[in-house]
């Protein structure tokens, strides 16, 4: 989950210098609201994010002690549904965001642009998918980590369609999707795999050395301090070359609104 979350706001940190320019250059400050956006909604993926990790560190502790008492079949009890659900919430916040921002980084960032394609379109996109295996309206969410090899193959690929024309992926948006959707598809549908852990609102501490092997092997924490890197960077950029009229909201601005749960545009 994290993984997937800081590829893309590696790839929108990136962009961070080209967007600021465009803004000084053709006066764009009504972006500022887009990217005040971005930046909450990720800082709320963020915060969410610390307190799934501090949900799994305290309670791995909590588990390893049980098994060494005799107790293996106690059940450590977790908001982990909830926190899922609310970091499910944020990321279509997100999504909702970087939708706002869609044709500014076409043009002002379009290498960035064709990287995040695979991530964020289409009803079977990365994302789609992570949010799918966290939502509990019809099943129990699931924690899910990205395969880091997929993930490097789906950018290698939206890398080698990238023609270095600003306009391209505007002009001919909707054949760049097609030509790149039977080469995706595969590597999307391998790209999320669940933590075998079956309800994770109660989890029998003799499972432990499952949450102990996702914390070793894929060092969430250590995930999030980079995205909180970039969402620096981003605030640094934000209170810097905007003002607050150029980001307050208006009243009844429905933006920050998500109004379904898909994603695909």
């Amino acid at each position: 989950m994290f993984e997937l979350i800081k590829a893309m706001v590696e790839l929108l940190g990136k962009s961070i210098p080209n967007i600021l320019e465009a803004k000084k250059k053709k006066n764009l400050n009504a972006i500022g609201t887009d990217l005040f956006l971005l930046y909450t909604s990720l800082n709320n993926i963020l915060v969410v994010g610390r307190r799934i990790c501090a949900e799994l560190e305290s309670g791995l502790n909590w588990m390893k002690r049980k098994v060494q008492e005799g107790e293996p079949d106690r059940e450590l009890n977790t908001h982990l549904d909830f926190l899922l659900s609310q970091q499910m919430v944020n990321i279509l916040n997100f999504i909702k965001a970087l939708k706002s921002l869609q044709l500014q980084v076409q043009i002002i960032a379009p290498e960035a642009y064709a990287k995040l394609i695979p991530l964020i379109h289409g009803k079977y996109s990365a994302l789609s998918l992570l949010i799918n295996a966290m939502d509990g309206r019809y099943s129990k969410p699931q924690l899910v980590v990205a395969s880091e090899e997929k993930l490097g193959e789906i950018m290698r690929i939206a890398n080698e369609y990238i023609t270095g024309d600003a306009l391209s992926l505007v002009e001919h948006g909707g054949s760049y999707h097609s030509r790149l959707q039977d080469e995706f598809d595969p590597l999307i549908s391998e790209l999320l795999h669940k933590v075998e852990l079956d309800n994770l609102s109660h989890i029998p501490a003799r499972n432990y050395a499952i949450i102990e092997t996702y914390l070793v092997s894929r060092k969430p924490n250590d995930v999030l301090d980079e995205i909180e890197d970039v969402l620096k960077q981003l605030y640094e950029a934000i209170k810097s070359n905007f003002s607050l009229q150029d980001i307050l909201l208006k009243v009844g601005d429905k933006r920050f609104s998500p109004s379904n749960p898909y994603i695909e545009y």
